[in-house]
């Protein structure tokens, strides 16, 4: 069974080096070249799905649609990912890249969402930007499918700020909301901007800015000291920042997930009653994880 799952699920030749699940030993490196053609021969046949199984394993392979299913929810998840490594390890003498399992899966099932987005964005954006909103949005998707801890989702995003700049740690955060997709706020702003020889251009300085400050939306974490005081006061400098800028931002949104989040959200939505702002509130309805509640604002109302 084992061996099965690993000869259809992975072909390592699609992938970068940095995310290669196989590790090479300095033995038996012939078997290990030949194990290695196998999975990539099998493995681009199968279609990965992130979803709920039936089955006491974690995945589930349907050989006749050529589909595997990977359940991240399982409670057993994180013994049979070691299970799978020490398999093989023995039996194939290459081991597993640490924490490159989940990810690979993350990034066959999530190809085609992915490409969607790219497919508008890379031909505006430069070549660096489009590069790193493909690696956020593939970390972003990853966060989301495997509820990665907190350690660990600080070290992507700082090795993504390390091989792009600081500011883009908070790109997947913005993948994960949407900004992004059909119909989102990224797509809007570049349908604002005139049809001139310095559209492109354009474009690129404003995705700069607001990659980098986000005055459009502000992430309220668990644990986090922001008071409804300094909230408001957050949403007067990021309302300030929006009136500069070339284009219509109509809304800023403050999103929240979990218990203290929410709480804060709330609690900052009847301040701004007082006021008579006018805001509208939603659940954006997660299929992994907490459920995010998300506060409209409308600027323009703002005393």
């Amino acid at each position: 069974m084992l061996r099965g799952f690993f000869d259809r699920l992975f072909s390592s030749s699609e992938l970068p080096s940095d995310l290669n699940p196989f590790l090479s030993t300095d033995s038996n490196s012939a078997e290990n070249t030949d194990n290695q053609e196998t999975a990539s021969v099998v493995g681009e046949d199968y279609i990965i799905k992130i979803d709920r199984v039936t089955g006491d394993d974690p995945f589930e392979i349907d050989e006749t649609e050529a589909v595997v299913t990977v359940d991240p929810t399982r409670g057993d998840w994180a013994d049979s990912k070691a299970e799978l490594k020490e398999y093989w390890r023995e039996e194939s003498k290459r081991a597993f890249s640490e924490s490159a399992f989940e990810l690979y899966l993350s990034i066959r099932a999530s190809k085609g969402d992915v490409d969607e987005v790219m497919a508008f964005f890379d031909p505006i954006l430069s070549p660096s930007q489009s590069s790193m909103l493909e690696e956020a949005y593939h970390l972003s998707k990853y966060f989301d499918n495997f509820n990665v801890d907190n350690g660990e989702e600080y070290e992507r995003r700082g090795k993504l700020g390390d091989k792009y700049g600081s500011a883009a740690q908070n790109v997947p955060s913005l993948c994960s909301a949407g900004y992004f997709e059909k119909h989102g706020l990224f797509r809007d702003l570049y349908g604002q901007l005139s049809d001139s020889s310095t559209r492109n251009e354009d474009f690129q300085d404003l995705f700069d800015d607001l990659v980098r400050h986000r005055p459009f939306v502000i992430f309220v974490r668990g644990g986090s000291k922001l008071g409804t005081d300094e909230l408001r006061r957050r949403i007067s400098q990021n309302a300030a920042h929006l009136d500069k800028l070339p284009v219509d931002i109509d809304y800023l949104h403050v999103r929240g997930m979990g218990g203290e989040p929410k709480e804060k959200i709330s609690d900052l939505k009847g301040r701004l009653d007082e006021e008579g702002a006018k805001q509208m509130s939603e659940v954006n309805r997660k299929e992994n994880g907490p459920n995010e509640l998300v506060l409209a604002i409308d600027t323009d109302s703002l005393a």
